[in-house]
C-alpha cells in the first residue's frame, strides 16, 4: 500500500488506475502475448482503451437514440389531441411492441459495456488502501491459501507485477526538465537489526517476494543491517533447522542480499571523512562538466552570501575556488 501510494503520488492517480484498467481490457493478448516486445504491449493496451472508449460511446448513443424512437412511436412527440374512442388497439399494439423493441433492443450495447466496465475497469479505481483493505479483509475471512498463484500471496504477486509493468512502460513526466524519463523504485530498510529476529526474517522475506521476479528491472532496494545482528536473528528464528543443513546464518543472508558492501567500523572520523570526499570527487573528475556547473552555483552562492555582509570575492579572503569546491 505504501509502494503503491508512493507511486500514484509521482504518476498521479488517474495514470495509474488508467494502465491497470488497460492491462485487463487487453487480458486476451496480455495472455497470448507476454513474451511480446513492450512497445507491442503498450499499443495493444492504447488500442484496447481506445476501443473501449469507442465503444462506450457508441453504445451511448445507441441508447439515447432507443429512447428517443420508442417515445416516437408512442406518439410522445405527436402534439396534436388524440380521440380515444378512435384508437386503432391493432395500431396501438404494434407502437408498443415498436417502443419496446427500440427502448430494449438499443439499450443492449450500452448494458454490455456496462458490464465491461464493472468488471475490468472498475475493481481498479479503487485507492491503494481501498484495495489491500479489501485483500486483508478476504485473508481474514477465508481460508487461508497461500500458493503462488491463487489466495492471499497470489494477489500480492499480481500487485507487485502491476508495481513492475507500470514502472517499466510508463515514462514520469519531469516537470523541472519538462521531459518524459523512465523512472526507478528505491527501497531503503534502514535499522532492521534493531528489530526482533520475527521480524527481521518476515522483512528479509518480503523484501525477497518484492524483488526475486523475473519482470523486475526497476526496482532497487538499499539495506542497512549489521550483519552480526541480522545473522543471530536468523539463527533464533530457525533453530536447529540451519545447523541439521549444515547452513549457517551469513549463507541464509547471502539469498537476500545480492551485493554487499562492507564499511569498515575501525575507521577512524578523519580517514571516513576523507573516504567520502574522495568519492566526492571521484564523482565530479569523471563528469567534468559537473564541476563547471557545480563551481558556476557554488561561487554564485558564496557571492550572494559575501554581499549580505558587504564583503567582495577576494582569494586572498580564503574564498577561492579549491575552498568553495570544498
Amino acid at each position: 500500500e505504501t509502494l503503491w501510494t508512493a507511486v500514484e503520488r509521482e504518476y498521479d492517480p488517474y495514470t495509474v488506475q488508467l494502465h491497470r484498467a488497460s492491462i485487463n481490457l487487453n487480458s486476451a493478448n496480455e495472455q497470448k502475448g507476454s513474451d511480446a516486445p513492450l512497445p507491442t504491449k503498450i499499443k495493444q493496451r492504447k488500442l484496447a482503451l481506445f476501443k473501449f472508449r469507442a465503444s462506450l460511446y457508441f453504445s451511448s448513443v445507441m441508447s439515447i437514440a432507443g429512447i428517443t424512437l420508442g417515445l416516437y412511436f408512442l406518439d410522445i412527440f405527436k402534439p396534436s389531441e388524440v380521440d380515444e374512442e378512435n384508437i386503432d388497439p391493432k395500431l396501438t399494439l404494434e407502437a408498443i411492441i415498436q417502443a419496446s423493441v427500440s427502448f430494449g433492443g438499443l439499450q443492449i450495447p450500452l448494458l454490455f459495456s456496462a458490464l465491461k466496465y464493472v468488471r475490468l475497469v472498475r475493481p481498479y479505481l479503487r485507492t491503494p488502501q481501498q484495495r489491500f483493505e479489501a485483500l486483508l479483509n478476504e485473508e481474514k475471512n477465508q481460508r487461508l491459501d497461500f500458493s503462488s498463484d491463487t489466495g492471499f500471496m497470489g494477489k500480492v504477486k499480481t500487485e507487485i507485477e502491476y508495481l513492475f509493468d507500470l514502472l517499466e512502460t510508463i515514462k514520469w513526466s519531469d516537470p523541472v526538465n519538462k521531459c518524459d524519463r523512465p523512472s526507478r523504485l528505491s527501497i531503503f530498510v534502514d535499522d532492521l537489526d534493531r528489530c526482533d529476529p520475527k521480524t527481521t526474517v518476515n522483512v528479509l522475506q518480503a523484501v525477497k517476494l518484492l524483488l526475486d521476479n523475473e519482470n523486475n528491472q526497476v526496482v532497487t532496494c538499499f539495506t542497512a543491517i549489521d550483519t552480526r545482528l541480522v545473522v543471530a536473528s536468523i539463527l533464533e528464528k530457525f533453530k536447529g533447522v540451519l545447523d541439521a543443513a549444515g547452513v549457517t546464518g551469513y549463507d541464509y543472508l547471502e539469498k537476500f542480499i545480492e551485493l554487499p558492501f562492507h564499511i569498515p567500523t575501525d575507521l577512524s572520523h578523519k580517514k571516513k571523512a576523507a573516504y567520502i570526499e574522495r568519492l566526492f570527487l571521484d564523482k565530479y573528475l569523471q563528469n567534468p562538466h559537473l564541476i563547471y556547473n557545480f563551481m558556476q552555483a557554488a561561487q554564485a552562492r558564496v557571492k550572494k552570501d559575501l554581499e549580505e555582509y558587504e564583503q567582495k570575492w577576494s582569494s586572498k579572503k580564503g574564498y577561492n575556488d579549491l575552498e568553495v569546491l570544498r
